[in-house]
């Protein structure tokens, strides 16, 4: 149960919501959030669900109900189930509430975790999509959002960055000498090989720059953003501005 709470404390702030809330339904929230507190999301989930009883576009319901069942499978991830649930629940407040930025994020969490390449690609166009509507609509949550980018984008950075291409008509390596003799080992990185030119990662780096300029405009005492951007900044060598965030 602590574990779950955690869990759910790290989306906390999504619970902020761009437009007031029906009466009916800001009430129906703040009694199942009193009951999370509580530690019993068995009664707060169905305090929502019977509130997805009565109003069938209660997008916010959908939402808070997907953050328990993702909170649970973050909590215990052999819990498939759990996943599943938090992806319908996301999927269904996007649908009623297309303009949420925080919806479509919460959706992306949830589908980065998932093992399928093709879904967690996926799981970066609702991201991007997530980016343009906090800039387009506003969204208590932005910073977090342009965060989120700026570490999705560094990660790609760093799947494609530092790559070598071999040099002349030896295009292998031959495993047991690299392993078991340092000679070897030097000469293979200053003969055999050498850093593609093409940075075919660079593009990625530049982005998350972008989303962590963003994010410390928003907040300029984000120190998970200054940290990122001080990291990105050292590895083009821009030794000044990193000084100066740090």
């Amino acid at each position: 149960m602590r574990r779950i709470r955690k869990a759910l404390s790290l989306g906390s702030a999504l619970t902020a919501v761009l437009v007031p809330l029906k009466p009916a339904l800001a009430q129906t929230i703040t009694e199942a959030e009193t009951l999370l507190e509580l530690g019993d999301t068995v009664a707060a989930l169905a305090a929502f669900q019977d509130l997805m009883d009565r109003d069938e576009s209660a997008g916010e319901a959908h939402y808070r109900v997907g953050k328990i069942h993702f909170a649970r499978f973050l909590a215990d991830e052999t819990k498939g189930e759990e996943n599943s649930e938090a992806q319908r629940h996301f999927e269904v407040a996007t649908k009623l509430e297309p303009d949420s930025a925080q919806y479509w994020l919460a959706l992306s969490d949830v589908l980065r975790t998932k093992g399928d390449i093709f879904t967690r690609l996926r799981s970066r166009e609702i991201l991007n999509k997530a980016v343009q509507l906090a800039r387009r609509h506003g969204s208590t949550f932005r910073t977090e959002i342009e965060l989120r980018k700026a570490r999705q984008d560094w990660e790609q950075y760093e799947q494609g960055a530092h790559r070598y291409q071999f040099v002349g008509s030896v295009q292998t390596v031959d495993l047991d000498l690299y392993l078991s003799e340092w000679d070897y080992v030097e000469r293979f990185f200053s003969q055999q090989i050498r850093p593609d030119p093409a940075q075919p990662a660079a593009s990625e780096l530049q982005s998350a720059e972008e989303h962590l300029t963003e994010a410390l405009g928003l907040d300029p005492r984000n120190v998970d953003a200054a940290g990122l951007l001080i990291v990105a900044l050292s590895e083009e060598e821009r030794w000044d501005e990193a000084h100066d965030l740090a």
